[in-house]
């Protein structure tokens, strides 16, 4: 537990505000150590173990050389799947899962048979091994903000798109292609932005984790009045016109 807790307190260690593509496209320094895959999650795990290499700063410190070893490897594992490059293989591998162990199958099953009460594959460690629900719990700290209060997600969207508007003006500066969703001048749709992401990478995951974990998460009903929130034609006409105006996004005032 204590390494799948500071997995997600350091999994974004030291990010310096930028994606994968970028750092592969723009050859970084951080390419060039890490590889083509993973760039940033590699960092992040670097940058962790660095800083504890200072006594004062090593949690993991009282642990023999063994338990050590395991919860370094258990932190390594669950930040790297937070690379989005490989979160349709993790959506895949659990919606495989559910259809053998999760509540809506079984639900199913119960009407033809005397199986009545349904529990969670993922408290089971011979239906689904630990560093898989670590793999689990940190994607959804990394994509949790999809599932917050309306007040807080609002924010960190205002947030993540600021971030990538200064990207496309870094990779500008560069002269190279600017990403997906980071030009300032024409990615000011946020809504229709917010609603791929929802749509694409967010649901299929939170879905599936609320049939493996608990059919009546509320979570998963927030996350649904998000992305009904950015349907909505007015809402979505809001941002628009505050993503047009100068300076860096704010959370349009209601």
């Amino acid at each position: 537990c204590l390494a799948v807790i500071l997995a997600g307190v350091v999994h974004d260690f030291a990010h310096p505000g930028t994606t994968n593509p970028h750092e592969v496209k723009a050859a970084t320094k951080r390419h060039k150590a890490f590889g083509d895959s993973g760039v940033l999650e590699k960092f992040h795990v670097r940058a962790a173990f660095a800083l504890m290499r200072d006594a004062r700063l090593n949690i993991l410190a009282p642990l023999d050389h063994a338990g050590y070893a395991r919860a370094r490897r258990t932190m390594v594992k669950a930040i790297l799947a937070t690379d989005l490059g490989r979160h349709m293989a993790y959506v895949e591998r659990l919606n495989e899962m559910a259809l053998v162990e999760g509540s809506r199958s079984h639900s199913n099953r119960v009407n033809s048979s005397k199986e009545q009460t349904w529990t969670s594959p993922l408290l089971d460690p011979e239906k689904c091994g630990r560093d898989l629900v670590a793999a689990v719990a940190l994607k959804f700290a990394d994509l949790g903000h999809a599932c917050k209060r309306r007040n807080l997600h609002e924010e960190w969207t205002a947030r993540i798109t600021n971030e990538f508007w200064t990207l496309g003006e870094r990779e500008r500066h560069l002269g190279v292609a600017v990403s997906p969703l980071c030009d300032r001048e024409k990615d000011i749709d946020v809504a229709k932005s917010q609603v791929g992401f929802f749509s694409f990478i967010c649901l299929p995951f939170f879905a599936v984790v609320a049939d493996l974990v608990d059919p009546d998460w509320q979570l998963l009903a927030r996350l649904r009045q998000n992305l009904r929130y950015w349907q909505n034609k007015k809402n979505a006409e809001r941002w628009l016109a505050t993503a047009q105006l100068q300076g860096p996004l704010q959370r349009p005032v209601s």
